[in-house]
């Protein structure tokens, strides 16, 4: 029998979107359609989770990351939140609460890859996180779209398209959010995290943008630390991105 513990974490962690509304494509804050994020639609009968579909592995990931030739701060970056979100996935599933851990490693290993991709490619045109789906979807990989999507910090002060999110995200798409708030070069606090967006970005917000999504921030902190049992100050990182990468380069098909 599971333990009062582990029953209390699934009852806390939001219940997944229903197969309807998960199948609804995402749309922009202009409410024009987004295509490639749509799920897929699962088989008659079935479970409605991401976890159907297939998933790149860390190797695979890596490889799709590397073939972007990334500088070394996104590189680095890259990592922190791949391995921030990995240690918060596995501690999830060590808490009994059904999570895919592969579509999380790999989504938040690729989530700002639009920040590398070519220029003339159609995808750098479009806003950041959406160009990063457009490009996992165009090379085979769609089900990475949605994570990739939402993870913006800039989502929090989009109205309507937040609150679809907060409504309908999965578990995957917010441990990959919430991870990319927890890591720069490295992981940190949520407050130095804000802080540092704030130094870059001095007039990219109003007080009050900036009030409500560090609110929004706090919430999902709340959800997510709490579906994987430990204080925001106790997160830490599963270190596998470096021996990806390794095998990466050096053509290694395992992973």
């Amino acid at each position: 029998m599971p333990s009062r513990q582990r029953l209390q974490a699934r009852q806390a962690w939001p219940a997944r979107p229903s197969c309807r509304a998960a199948s609804r494509p995402a749309q922009a804050s202009s409410s024009r359609p987004i295509p490639w994020i749509r799920a897929r639609p699962g088989r008659r009968g079935s479970a409605c989770t991401i976890g159907r579909m297939a998933v790149p592995g860390r190797v695979e990931a890596a490889r799709l990351l590397l073939s972007l030739d990334p500088p070394p701060w996104l590189l680095r970056h890259s990592r922190a939140v791949g391995e921030v979100a990995a240690w918060l996935a596995r501690r999830i599933a060590e808490r009994g609460i059904a999570v895919q851990r592969h579509l999380v490693e790999s989504a938040a290993l690729l989530h700002d890859l639009d920040k590398a991709i070519p220029r003339g490619d159609a995808a750098r045109a479009l806003p950041h996180g959406d160009g990063s789906g457009a490009w996992l979807s165009a090379h085979g990989y769609p089900e990475l779209a949605r994570p990739v999507a939402s993870h913006p910090v800039t989502r929090l002060v989009d109205g309507e398209r937040y609150r679809r999110w907060s409504a309908f995200a999965s578990r995957e798409e917010r441990i990959v959010a919430y991870a990319d708030k927890r890591a720069g070069q490295r992981l940190e606090s949520m407050a130095q995290r804000f802080a540092s967006w704030e130094r870059r970005y001095p007039d990219g917000w109003s007080a009050e943008e900036r009030r409500l999504a560090r609110a929004r921030a706090e919430r999902l902190e709340a959800d997510v630390c709490s579906a994987a049992g430990v204080r925001p100050e106790d997160v830490g990182r599963l270190r596998w991105t470096s021996a990806a990468i390794c095998a990466a380069r050096h053509g290694s098909v395992r992973g």
